[in-house]
């Protein structure tokens, strides 16, 4: 029987080959691939390129941040808030929102601690919690998001929604 050897004149059995064929598959599926995703990419920057409005662009985005920029437009520049559910471990998860509100809402006063004891760890947040509309309303705070019911309160008329 004849062995099959490669151009350098070592032998090449069908494991060989078999293992050749397929990285080139895989090679030639990435180079396919991330060529699909460049020009969805491209046809993606054109089309933004034209829109002006931050909202607008967020809108074909992440509709999340389009709803937070749309929410820092509609509060007086002073507006404090207050976000309910946020703190300790369980509610680690949840943080997202947080940090999403902390910077589309920036510079607005963003807390999910009364005071200023705010420490976090792994395990998420550890603060004073309040879901007391009274007190924080005497706190200073303009507006309050419940994470639990997923309802914005209005506290003063700096909070109120222009």
């Amino acid at each position: 029987m004849k062995a099959n050897r490669d151009r350098s004149g070592r032998v090449v059995n069908g494991s060989t080959l078999m293992l050749g064929l397929l990285l080139g598959g895989v090679a030639l599926g990435l180079v396919i691939t991330s060529s699909n995703i460049m020009a969805t990419m491209i046809r993606r920057a054109n089309v933004l390129r034209h829109i002006t409005d931050p909202v607008q662009r967020d809108q074909l985005c992440r509709i999340d941040s389009a709803d937070d920029r749309n929410l820092d437009r509609s509060l007086d520049p002073q507006a404090r808030v207050f976000l309910i559910g946020l703190l300790g471990e369980t509610n680690a998860p949840r943080l997202g929102m947080y940090f999403y509100l902390r910077n589309y809402l920036f510079p607005h006063d963003i807390e999910i601690s009364l005071g200023t004891n705010l420490v976090y760890s792994e395990q998420g947040f550890i603060g004073t919690p309040c879901d007391s509309i009274t007190l924080l309303q005497s706190n200073g705070f303009d507006d309050v998001f419940n994470y639990d019911t997923h309802q914005f309160i209005v506290l003063t008329p700096r909070g109120q929604l222009r």
